[in-house]
């Protein structure tokens, strides 16, 4: 497979991997404010939010690499399926910022809330 292709099929990654990153963020951080309502400090919260905005970052860097590669290639020469997919890397970039910004506010609810509320 050319380089080309193997980056076309990664554009939406920043896409997925932010939502997945999103959901089992928030999903863990539930349970782990449940489990460690009585401590003090609230560390695992911070590996979990510190693991999914590593995600993020991994997804937007693949989708960003695929922006990279069709970023060569002339408007006339370049293919349809490959104009949808440098939107879609485009998309998907700006999707995974928007994901990361819903991270980093959940992770910044450490901060301000008690782990035992409600």
């Amino acid at each position: 497979m050319k380089p080309a292709r193997v980056t076309a099929h990664l554009a939406g990654a920043g896409l997925f991997a932010g939502g997945i990153a999103w959901a089992l963020h928030q999903q863990l951080q539930y349970v782990l404010a449940a489990m460690f309502c009585g401590h003090s400090r609230p560390s695992p919260l911070w590996s979990v939010s510190v693991a999914a905005v590593v995600i993020v970052a991994v997804g937007a860097a693949l989708s960003w690499l695929a922006v990279r590669s069709f970023a060569a290639e002339k408007e006339a020469e370049a293919e349809d399926a490959f104009r949808a997919r440098r939107f879609v890397a485009k998309v998907a970039i700006m999707g995974a910022l928007l994901f990361l910004f819903a991270i980093m506010l959940q992770a910044a609810a450490i901060f301000y809330l008690p782990l035992c509320t409600g």
